[in-house]
């Protein structure tokens, strides 16, 4: 399957980033705080999803889209048997040189897997949504690829923020937005667009749809306090850059 203009200016810039041996961040395209903070909540939903028994220890996990290969690494760290798959190679190259062996990287598309139905126990993907153009087919192939009870974990940018309105307001300031033509540009996501887009593909599967602050850094000790606080994190929805989507599909299809 081809990847079209969004898909090839977005793995162009990052395959550009890992050749020029920028760090991690940069590779991935992230501040070095809101890569560290993304991190962070990203791996407070895994030892949760562990912890209820959602995901089980040893479990066959994939992360698709998974760049220079952090979250590979994070979910290898809890015991998961991990796959990674990107269509940039130059990024697997960096994450296959920067993980331990046992974790596998493969070149693949995400919209189309190479893995038979029922594969995994976790699918993770972590800002791709947001550099493709085909949303129902990537939710789609994620679906296929887990088992009945599996779980899926989206982290994709969220539409209705404070910092996104400004952009609206005075585009000018958004040196990347610049750069970009409309038709490559980030895209974000409403909640309810997650929803419906979800449930779509996975009838009956139960959702949470949760924000993730990246706030400057000399408040980086409140972003935690309020995604640990239900009532804060609603309040604050606003200001959260981006909306971490935890998607347990029914037991049986």
């Amino acid at each position: 399957m081809t990847a079209d203009s969004r898909e090839k200016f977005w793995q162009e810039c990052f395959a550009a980033a890992a050749r020029a041996g920028l760090p991690e961040n940069e590779i991935n395209s992230y501040s070095a705080h809101g890569w560290q903070a993304r991190q962070e909540a990203f791996s407070r939903r895994l030892r949760r999803l562990l912890a209820a028994g959602d995901v089980a220890a040893g479990e066959r996990a994939i992360d698709v889209g998974c760049g220079s290969g952090a979250y590979c690494r994070i979910m290898h760290a809890f015991g998961l048997d991990v796959t990674g798959t990107d269509l940039c190679r130059d990024s697997l190259e960096y994450a296959t040189a920067h993980s331990p062996g046992a974790i596998r990287f493969l070149h693949a598309n995400c919209l189309n897997l190479p893995f038979p139905d029922d594969s995994f126990g976790l699918a993770v993907s972590v800002g791709v949504l947001q550099h493709v153009s085909d949303t129902p087919g990537f939710l789609r192939e994620h679906v296929r690829i887990l088992r009945p009870g599996g779980v899926l974990l989206l982290m994709t940018l969220n539409r209705h923020t404070v910092l996104e309105a400004m952009r609206r307001i005075a585009p000018a300031c958004n040196r990347r937005r610049r750069l970009a033509a409309p038709e490559v540009r980030l895209r974000r996501f409403s909640r309810r667009e997650l929803y419906d887009g979800v449930l779509r593909e996975a009838p009956g599967a139960r959702m949470d749809v949760s924000p993730v602050f990246v706030f400057p850094r000399s408040m980086a000790r409140a972003e935690g306090l309020a995604a640990r606080l239900g009532t804060v994190a609603n309040l604050a929805g606003p200001l959260a850059v981006d909306l971490l989507v935890t998607v347990k599909l029914p037991g049986n299809r």
